[in-house]
């Protein structure tokens, strides 16, 4: 899940309008850091992304100022283009991603239930037309080519997903522990994932060979709903316990995953 994250927030930096920037561009007089410096937050604002930047200056203002300053030095050059704001802005929410992503494993019950239904919302977008990204993005993660082929609408909520995201770990630490469910609660989930009709060998692979070729990519992305929608009724700390895992590493340990028949792994 890391390198999933990691790819989103790349991939959520739009390029910001070359226009604007060039208000930016040190003149003849050469103007002041103030003044140039009011002019990239004017720019930075104007984006689509500037509201996820907005958010990360809030939750880490020391570091958002040094990553002004940043730019500011490149501003001061004459280098800073939209190319290079891009960049910027995109190693940076990289940077804040990887450095702050266990406050998502900490969060409160409520926001990792909120996001579970975030992500659930967005599998079920992904079915429609996206079916191979739809079972990736549970199964391993969606990879930046991957990314880049679907871009960032509104119509399949990856950057709705990602934004939330950024919500979470631009929250102060909240150092809550999710404590494990026993596994009865997989074994309920498992039991109302196959009442759904999902398929019990693309569980199964799920939780062991992440190699799994079978099935179409159609027949796999709607076994990976019904299985997100399995968990989505589970208890809230259940549905909190599982987000969490998914940020702790690239799939939730498999000791506690359930068989769809609802048996001990």
């Amino acid at each position: 899940m890391l390198g999933l994250v990691t790819a989103l927030s790349l991939a959520l930096v739009a390029t910001p309008d070359p226009t604007t920037l060039s208000a930016i561009q040190p003149t003849p007089a050469v103007q002041s850091d103030t003044r140039i410096l009011a002019s990239i937050r004017e720019t930075v604002a104007g984006t689509e992304t500037g509201s996820v930047l907005a958010v990360l200056a809030t939750g880490f203002s020391e570091d958002y100022a040094a990553f002004e300053q940043r730019m500011l030095a490149r501003a001061r050059t004459g280098t800073l283009d939209a190319a290079a704001m891009d960049s910027m802005a995109a190693e940076f929410a990289s940077m804040m991603m990887t450095r702050h992503l266990s406050r998502v494993v900490e969060a409160r019950t409520e926001d990792l239930v909120a996001l579970s239904s975030v992500r659930l919302e967005m599998m079920k977008a992904l079915q429609q037309g996206h079916a191979a990204a739809c079972h990736e993005f549970v199964e391993a993660g969606l990879s930046p080519d991957r990314i880049a082929e679907l871009g960032l609408g509104a119509s399949h909520g990856l950057e709705t997903l990602s934004r939330a995201v950024i919500a979470l770990i631009a929250q102060p630490p909240r150092g809550v522990t999710h404590s494990e469910p026993p596994i009865t609660a997989w074994e309920t989930i498992g039991r109302r994932y196959a009442e759904l009709g999902g398929n019990p060998a693309w569980v199964a692979a799920l939780f062991g060979d992440r190699n799994y070729t079978g099935q179409s990519h159609g027949e796999r992305c709607a076994s990976a709903v019904l299985w997100e929608t399995a968990v989505s009724e589970a208890a809230p700390e259940v549905r909190a316990y599982y987000i969490s895992a998914l940020y702790v590493a690239p799939q939730a340990p498999a000791t506690v995953a359930p068989q769809p028949q609802g048996t001990q792994p």
